[in-house]
Protein backbone atom coordinates (compact mmCIF):
# COMPACT_ATOMS: atom_id res chain seq x y z
CA UNK A 1 0.00 0.00 0.00
CA UNK A 2 2.62 2.24 0.98
CA UNK A 3 4.35 2.29 -2.63
CA UNK A 4 1.07 2.90 -4.39
CA UNK A 5 0.79 6.27 -2.29
CA UNK A 6 3.87 8.25 -4.92
CA UNK A 7 1.16 7.03 -7.86
CA UNK A 8 -1.73 9.51 -6.69
CA UNK A 9 -2.11 12.47 -9.01
CA UNK A 10 -3.20 14.16 -5.81
CA UNK A 11 -0.41 17.25 -5.59
CA UNK A 12 -1.13 20.43 -4.10
CA UNK A 13 -0.15 22.68 -7.26
CA UNK A 14 -0.87 26.88 -7.64
CA UNK A 15 0.07 28.03 -10.78
CA UNK A 16 -0.70 31.39 -9.49
CA UNK A 17 2.54 31.34 -6.60
CA UNK A 18 6.24 31.61 -8.23
CA UNK A 19 7.72 28.68 -9.50
CA UNK A 20 9.62 27.70 -6.95
CA UNK A 21 6.68 27.36 -4.69
CA UNK A 22 4.51 25.64 -7.58
CA UNK A 23 7.27 23.08 -8.09
CA UNK A 24 7.71 22.61 -3.70
CA UNK A 25 5.19 19.74 -4.17
CA UNK A 26 7.11 17.63 -6.83
CA UNK A 27 10.10 17.91 -5.24
CA UNK A 28 8.42 17.26 -1.85
CA UNK A 29 7.25 13.77 -3.54
CA UNK A 30 10.31 13.26 -5.58
CA UNK A 31 12.47 13.62 -2.06
CA UNK A 32 9.65 11.23 0.00
CA UNK A 33 9.65 8.70 -3.08
CA UNK A 34 13.43 8.05 -3.62
CA UNK A 35 13.58 7.64 0.40
CA UNK A 36 11.38 4.87 0.31
CA UNK A 37 11.24 1.26 -1.56
CA UNK A 38 8.82 2.09 -4.32
CA UNK A 39 9.91 1.67 -7.78
CA UNK A 40 7.51 4.12 -9.81
CA UNK A 41 6.08 7.20 -8.97
CA UNK A 42 3.72 9.67 -10.93
CA UNK A 43 4.41 13.47 -11.63
CA UNK A 44 3.01 16.12 -13.38
CA UNK A 45 6.23 16.92 -15.22
CA UNK A 46 7.65 17.12 -18.65
CA UNK A 47 9.52 14.08 -20.03
CA UNK A 48 12.66 16.15 -21.87
CA UNK A 49 15.56 17.76 -20.60
CA UNK A 50 18.56 19.65 -22.41
CA UNK A 51 20.25 20.35 -19.01
CA UNK A 52 23.30 18.41 -19.08
CA UNK A 53 24.62 19.57 -22.49
CA UNK A 54 23.90 22.91 -21.52
CA UNK A 55 25.75 23.02 -18.26
CA UNK A 56 28.93 21.18 -20.00
CA UNK A 57 28.76 24.71 -21.77
CA UNK A 58 27.51 23.13 -25.11
CA UNK A 59 25.33 25.93 -25.60
CA UNK A 60 24.27 25.63 -29.24
CA UNK A 61 21.23 27.35 -30.94
CA UNK A 62 19.81 24.21 -31.04
CA UNK A 63 20.44 23.35 -27.65
CA UNK A 64 19.36 26.97 -26.84
CA UNK A 65 16.05 26.49 -28.53
CA UNK A 66 15.36 23.65 -26.32
CA UNK A 67 16.41 23.82 -23.37
CA UNK A 68 14.11 23.24 -20.25
CA UNK A 69 14.65 22.85 -17.05
CA UNK A 70 13.72 19.26 -14.52
CA UNK A 71 10.86 19.94 -13.30
CA UNK A 72 8.80 21.57 -15.96
CA UNK A 73 5.01 21.24 -15.29
CA UNK A 74 2.48 20.40 -17.57
CA UNK A 75 0.22 22.42 -18.94
CA UNK A 76 -3.14 22.97 -16.59
CA UNK A 77 -6.15 21.24 -17.84
CA UNK A 78 -9.82 23.15 -18.10
CA UNK A 79 -10.77 22.15 -14.82
CA UNK A 80 -7.69 22.70 -13.29
CA UNK A 81 -6.63 19.43 -13.20
CA UNK A 82 -2.98 18.15 -14.76
CA UNK A 83 -1.68 14.98 -16.40
CA UNK A 84 0.60 12.46 -14.54
CA UNK A 85 3.27 10.70 -15.99
CA UNK A 86 4.36 7.33 -14.74
CA UNK A 87 8.66 7.77 -13.82
CA UNK A 88 10.64 5.19 -12.62
CA UNK A 89 13.12 4.79 -9.61
CA UNK A 90 16.12 5.37 -12.25
CA UNK A 91 14.12 8.44 -13.93
CA UNK A 92 13.74 10.13 -11.00
CA UNK A 93 17.30 9.63 -9.51
CA UNK A 94 18.53 11.53 -12.56
CA UNK A 95 16.19 13.90 -12.77
CA UNK A 96 17.17 14.68 -9.07
CA UNK A 97 20.71 14.24 -10.32
CA UNK A 98 20.18 17.24 -12.69
CA UNK A 99 18.46 19.42 -9.76
CA UNK A 100 21.25 19.40 -7.82
CA UNK A 101 23.41 19.76 -10.29
CA UNK A 102 21.70 22.97 -10.84
CA UNK A 103 21.39 24.20 -7.36
CA UNK A 104 25.91 23.66 -7.27
CA UNK A 105 25.58 26.02 -10.65
CA UNK A 106 22.85 28.30 -10.55
CA UNK A 107 21.70 28.58 -6.97
CA UNK A 108 22.45 31.00 -4.64
CA UNK A 109 25.89 31.39 -3.23
CA UNK A 110 23.31 30.20 0.12
CA UNK A 111 22.95 27.12 -1.70
CA UNK A 112 25.69 26.80 -4.00
CA UNK A 113 28.01 26.71 -0.71
CA UNK A 114 26.08 23.73 0.83
CA UNK A 115 26.49 21.31 -2.44
CA UNK A 116 29.67 20.07 -2.13
CA UNK A 117 31.36 18.37 -5.45
CA UNK A 118 31.01 14.78 -4.17
CA UNK A 119 27.16 15.54 -4.40
CA UNK A 120 27.48 15.44 -8.23
CA UNK A 121 27.25 13.12 -11.25
CA UNK A 122 26.39 9.38 -11.17
CA UNK A 123 28.17 8.24 -7.70
CA UNK A 124 26.40 10.57 -5.87
CA UNK A 125 24.60 8.48 -3.02
CA UNK A 126 21.42 8.43 -2.20
CA UNK A 127 21.53 10.16 0.90
CA UNK A 128 23.51 12.84 -0.17
CA UNK A 129 20.99 13.65 -2.95
CA UNK A 130 17.75 13.64 0.02
CA UNK A 131 20.34 15.76 1.84
CA UNK A 132 20.12 18.13 -1.54
CA UNK A 133 16.68 18.24 -1.75
CA UNK A 134 16.12 19.09 1.84
CA UNK A 135 18.30 22.35 1.73
CA UNK A 136 15.92 25.51 2.66
CA UNK A 137 16.41 28.75 1.20
CA UNK A 138 15.26 32.26 2.68
CA UNK A 139 14.55 35.10 0.24
CA UNK A 140 17.38 37.76 0.52
CA UNK A 141 15.26 40.29 -1.85
CA UNK A 142 12.53 41.56 -4.08
CA UNK A 143 8.92 41.00 -3.17
CA UNK A 144 9.04 37.92 -1.45
CA UNK A 145 11.88 38.79 0.88
CA UNK A 146 11.89 36.91 3.59
CA UNK A 147 9.72 33.98 2.38
CA UNK A 148 11.31 30.41 3.05
CA UNK A 149 11.70 27.99 0.45
CA UNK A 150 12.74 25.16 -0.74
CA UNK A 151 16.37 25.75 -1.92
CA UNK A 152 16.67 22.96 -4.82
CA UNK A 153 12.98 24.59 -6.42
CA UNK A 154 14.45 27.94 -6.13
CA UNK A 155 17.69 27.42 -7.57
CA UNK A 156 16.16 26.01 -10.57
CA UNK A 157 13.96 28.65 -11.01
CA UNK A 158 17.54 30.85 -11.10
CA UNK A 159 18.22 28.18 -14.09
CA UNK A 160 15.17 28.66 -16.18
CA UNK A 161 15.64 32.40 -15.70
CA UNK A 162 18.88 31.73 -17.31
CA UNK A 163 17.28 30.18 -20.02
CA UNK A 164 15.09 32.65 -20.89
CA UNK A 165 17.33 35.58 -20.78
CA UNK A 166 20.25 33.24 -23.07
CA UNK A 167 17.11 32.97 -25.68
CA UNK A 168 16.20 36.74 -25.66
CA UNK A 169 19.64 37.51 -26.05
CA UNK A 170 20.46 34.71 -28.92
CA UNK A 171 17.06 36.55 -30.85
CA UNK A 172 18.50 39.85 -30.66
CA UNK A 173 21.30 39.06 -31.93
CA UNK A 174 20.25 37.25 -34.80
CA UNK A 175 17.89 40.09 -35.37
CA UNK A 176 20.50 42.68 -35.38
CA UNK A 177 22.69 39.95 -37.77
CA UNK A 178 19.90 39.93 -40.35
CA UNK A 179 19.35 43.73 -40.15
CA UNK A 180 15.74 43.55 -38.98
CA UNK A 181 15.73 45.21 -35.62
CA UNK A 182 13.66 48.75 -34.56
CA UNK A 183 14.72 51.65 -32.16
CA UNK A 184 13.42 54.49 -31.23
CA UNK A 185 14.94 57.98 -31.61
CA UNK A 186 14.78 59.05 -28.17
CA UNK A 187 16.26 62.47 -28.92
CA UNK A 188 12.88 62.94 -30.98
CA UNK A 189 10.77 61.46 -28.31
CA UNK A 190 12.17 63.58 -25.40
CA UNK A 191 11.98 66.56 -28.36
CA UNK A 192 7.47 65.66 -28.14
CA UNK A 193 7.57 65.23 -24.51
CA UNK A 194 9.22 68.85 -23.96
CA UNK A 195 6.86 70.47 -26.56
CA UNK A 196 5.00 72.56 -23.72
CA UNK A 197 7.46 71.93 -20.81
CA UNK A 198 9.29 75.22 -19.69
CA UNK A 199 10.57 73.80 -16.15
CA UNK A 200 14.12 72.82 -16.19
CA UNK A 201 13.54 69.71 -13.67
CA UNK A 202 11.03 68.68 -15.49
CA UNK A 203 12.56 68.25 -19.18
CA UNK A 204 15.15 66.24 -17.48
CA UNK A 205 12.67 64.11 -15.85
CA UNK A 206 11.37 63.29 -19.01
CA UNK A 207 14.69 62.27 -20.36
CA UNK A 208 15.59 60.55 -17.82
CA UNK A 209 12.52 58.38 -18.42
CA UNK A 210 12.44 58.10 -22.36
CA UNK A 211 16.12 57.41 -21.90
CA UNK A 212 15.63 54.81 -19.23
CA UNK A 213 13.15 53.17 -21.02
CA UNK A 214 14.23 53.38 -24.50
CA UNK A 215 18.40 53.52 -23.71
CA UNK A 216 20.06 49.97 -23.02
CA UNK A 217 22.83 50.73 -19.66
CA UNK A 218 25.47 51.81 -21.53
CA UNK A 219 23.20 54.56 -23.31
CA UNK A 220 23.15 52.76 -26.52
CA UNK A 221 19.61 52.69 -28.16
CA UNK A 222 17.58 49.35 -27.53
CA UNK A 223 16.78 46.45 -29.84
CA UNK A 224 13.98 45.47 -30.45
CA UNK A 225 13.30 42.88 -32.13
CA UNK A 226 9.63 43.41 -33.62
CA UNK A 227 8.14 47.08 -34.17
CA UNK A 228 4.85 46.72 -32.61
CA UNK A 229 7.52 45.98 -29.47
CA UNK A 230 9.33 49.29 -30.28
CA UNK A 231 6.00 51.21 -30.88
CA UNK A 232 4.65 49.93 -27.19
CA UNK A 233 7.39 50.72 -25.56
CA UNK A 234 7.41 54.56 -26.94
CA UNK A 235 3.79 54.62 -26.14
CA UNK A 236 4.62 54.11 -22.29
CA UNK A 237 7.27 56.99 -22.01
CA UNK A 238 4.56 58.98 -23.61
CA UNK A 239 1.06 58.32 -22.00
CA UNK A 240 2.43 55.96 -19.01
CA UNK A 241 2.11 52.79 -18.07
CA UNK A 242 -1.93 52.39 -18.63
CA UNK A 243 -1.25 54.07 -21.70
CA UNK A 244 -3.11 51.05 -23.32
CA UNK A 245 -6.36 51.08 -21.06
CA UNK A 246 -8.08 53.89 -23.03
CA UNK A 247 -9.34 52.11 -25.88
CA UNK A 248 -10.55 54.48 -27.98
CA UNK A 249 -6.96 56.27 -27.48
CA UNK A 250 -4.60 53.07 -27.74
CA UNK A 251 -4.78 53.14 -31.82
CA UNK A 252 -4.17 56.85 -31.78
CA UNK A 253 -1.55 56.55 -29.57
CA UNK A 254 0.25 53.46 -31.20
CA UNK A 255 0.28 55.55 -34.53
CA UNK A 256 1.84 58.75 -32.92
CA UNK A 257 4.67 56.01 -31.07
CA UNK A 258 5.16 54.24 -34.72
CA UNK A 259 6.72 58.07 -35.92
CA UNK A 260 9.62 57.59 -33.12
CA UNK A 261 10.63 54.14 -34.31
CA UNK A 262 13.22 53.41 -36.77
CA UNK A 263 14.09 50.18 -38.58
CA UNK A 264 18.05 48.82 -38.46
CA UNK A 265 17.83 49.55 -42.34
CA UNK A 266 17.08 53.43 -41.64
CA UNK A 267 19.84 54.08 -38.77
CA UNK A 268 22.71 55.56 -40.16
CA UNK A 269 23.64 58.79 -39.04
CA UNK A 270 21.36 58.34 -35.84
CA UNK A 271 22.68 59.16 -32.19
CA UNK A 272 24.92 56.05 -30.85
CA UNK A 273 23.98 54.09 -33.57
CA UNK A 274 27.28 53.34 -34.85
CA UNK A 275 27.96 51.66 -31.67
CA UNK A 276 24.82 49.11 -31.63
CA UNK A 277 24.89 47.47 -35.70
CA UNK A 278 28.43 47.76 -35.02
CA UNK A 279 28.84 44.05 -33.50
CA UNK A 280 25.74 43.30 -35.60
CA UNK A 281 27.24 40.73 -37.74
CA UNK A 282 28.32 38.56 -34.57
CA UNK A 283 26.39 36.31 -32.05
CA UNK A 284 26.88 34.81 -28.95
CA UNK A 285 26.57 32.10 -30.91
CA UNK A 286 29.02 32.24 -32.95
CA UNK A 287 32.03 32.68 -30.41
CA UNK A 288 33.59 29.61 -29.22
CA UNK A 289 33.45 28.90 -25.61
CA UNK A 290 37.34 29.88 -25.27
CA UNK A 291 37.01 33.34 -27.02
CA UNK A 292 33.52 33.58 -25.48
CA UNK A 293 35.43 33.19 -21.49
CA UNK A 294 38.11 35.35 -23.32
CA UNK A 295 35.84 38.20 -23.76
CA UNK A 296 34.49 38.29 -20.56
CA UNK A 297 37.32 38.57 -19.01
CA UNK A 298 38.18 41.59 -21.06
CA UNK A 299 34.68 43.23 -20.70
CA UNK A 300 35.37 43.34 -17.27
CA UNK A 301 33.32 40.44 -15.49
CA UNK A 302 34.04 38.71 -12.18
CA UNK A 303 36.33 36.21 -11.99
CA UNK A 304 34.12 33.53 -11.13
CA UNK A 305 32.06 34.53 -14.42
CA UNK A 306 34.70 33.07 -16.63
CA UNK A 307 36.65 30.59 -14.36
CA UNK A 308 36.00 27.46 -13.46
CA UNK A 309 33.39 25.03 -14.25
CA UNK A 310 30.49 25.68 -16.12
CA UNK A 311 32.35 29.48 -16.46
CA UNK A 312 31.15 29.42 -20.74
CA UNK A 313 27.67 29.23 -19.65
CA UNK A 314 27.86 31.81 -17.09
CA UNK A 315 29.82 34.25 -19.55
CA UNK A 316 27.08 33.63 -22.60
CA UNK A 317 24.24 34.76 -19.41
CA UNK A 318 26.50 37.71 -18.43
CA UNK A 319 27.11 39.02 -21.88
CA UNK A 320 23.32 37.89 -22.39
CA UNK A 321 22.25 40.38 -19.40
CA UNK A 322 23.56 43.05 -21.42
CA UNK A 323 24.35 42.84 -24.92
CA UNK A 324 25.94 45.77 -26.01
CA UNK A 325 29.09 44.70 -23.24
CA UNK A 326 30.46 43.38 -26.40
CA UNK A 327 30.84 46.75 -27.88
CA UNK A 328 34.78 47.03 -27.06
CA UNK A 329 35.94 43.99 -27.21
CA UNK A 330 34.77 42.33 -30.39
CA UNK A 331 36.43 43.32 -33.42
CA UNK A 332 33.81 44.10 -35.62
CA UNK A 333 33.04 42.36 -38.77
Amino acid sequence: MSANKYMKPNLPLDRKQPFAVQVAPVIDRMDNFLASTAQKCALPLQTTTTFTRMVDGKTTKQVLAGARSPLELVPTNKDGSHAYTEFTRREVTEMVRDIVAIMHEFGPSAIRDKVPTHWLGPKATKANLLKALALPYTVSKGANEGQVRNGAAHSVGNYRQAIKRLSKANTVTATLKAGDAFFADVDAVVTHMNKRVKKADKKQENRDLAEGTLLSKTGEPRVFVKDKKAHKAVARVLFGADWWEDKAQKPKRLDLAATFVYGQADSVGKTNQGTVTRYASSTLDDLSPAALRSLAKKAGASKRTYTGAGSTLRSREWFSNDITRLEGVMTPQ
